[in-house]
């Protein structure tokens, strides 16, 4: 979608290409041009946020703790 949209295809014509390439939205319904308009605005968003973000992790520790019976469903 990103890419098309890069290329200068307009809300509309994402739209009616991915319906046409039988794409659904999560929910099961055809993509619109609103809907791809809002897809695209949260897509370059999320880009941008994260475009100078790095994750370190510097140490991690875990402890494994036995569940009591009662926690799990036994009794």
């Amino acid at each position: 979608m990103l890419s098309l949209a890069w290329h200068r295809h307009t809300a509309k014509e994402i739209a009616a290409y991915l319906t046409k390439l039988g794409y659904k939205t999560p929910r099961g319904r055809d993509y619109y041009a609103q809907l791809v308009g809002a897809t695209l605005s949260k897509l370059r968003r999320r880009k941008a946020r994260t475009r100078n973000t790095r994750v370190s992790v510097s140490e991690a520790t875990y402890e494994l703790k036995p569940l009591k019976p009662a926690a799990i469903g036994f009794v």
